[in-house]
């Protein structure tokens, strides 16, 4: 169980990273998870052509990235959304 608990705070880590910096930039800011979400998907796949434990190291932060990014994508979608709808 610990280590299910270790990939949960290291997700949660990285999305309030990703969000934090695409509140910071409030135009261009629904680009941060995206480009987040396609360099996590080059690690994934580094991860795979190295082997090893390294390799399964840089798989699991790829897919802790990737999880993040993605759920950043959408709440940043949903708060774009409603301030759209509200003006």
């Amino acid at each position: 169980m610990g280590g299910l608990l270790e990939f949960i705070v290291v997700t949660l880590v990285i999305g309030v990273a990703i969000f934090l910096l695409s509140t910071l930039f409030k135009e261009k800011g629904i680009l941060i998870p995206i480009v987040t979400s396609l360099l996590s998907i080059i690690l994934i796949v580094c991860g795979f052509i190295e082997g090893g434990f390294g390799g399964m190291g840089m798989g699991y932060i790829g897919i802790s990235a990737l999880i993040a990014s993605i759920i950043d994508l959408f709440i940043l979608i949903f708060i774009m959304a409603k301030k759209m709808a509200k003006e």
